[in-house]
């Protein structure tokens, strides 16, 4: 079972969660937003263990397996570095990097650490 969790709750997310209640093979294990009480709502109103307000406390969370980012694109580099170097598996909402550099650095992480 993977245990998921979200960066970011707008409607993309809504989307692969509304999608997500259709497969089986894992489970929303936290949510994380900047935003104490919209994390808190949304974790709430999908079924999520817990949530964050730090990218940083998500990364430490032991009980993730892997994070799906639906974030403003220029931050989607610093979120996903981050997660790969805890070794957190990543899902990147499109455009997954702001440049060729960055989408390369996040790729070579990923290699080395043996995640997707």
């Amino acid at each position: 079972m993977v245990r998921l969790a979200t960066i970011g709750t707008n409607f993309i997310t809504e989307y692969l969660l509304e999608a997500s209640r259709h497969c089986t093979g894992f489970t929303l294990e936290a949510v994380c937003s900047r935003n104490e009480q919209t994390a808190k709502a949304f974790a709430q109103k999908w079924g999520a263990k817990r949530y964050f307000t730090s990218v940083d406390d998500l990364a430490a969370c032991p009980d993730v397996d892997a994070v799906y980012i639906a974030t403003p694109n220029f931050t989607h580099h610093e979120y996903a570095m981050k997660l790969l170097a805890a070794g957190k598996h990543v899902l990147v909402e499109k455009s997954a990097a702001a440049n060729q550099r960055e989408y390369q650095q996040m790729l070579a992480l990923a290699e080395q650490k043996g995640l997707v």
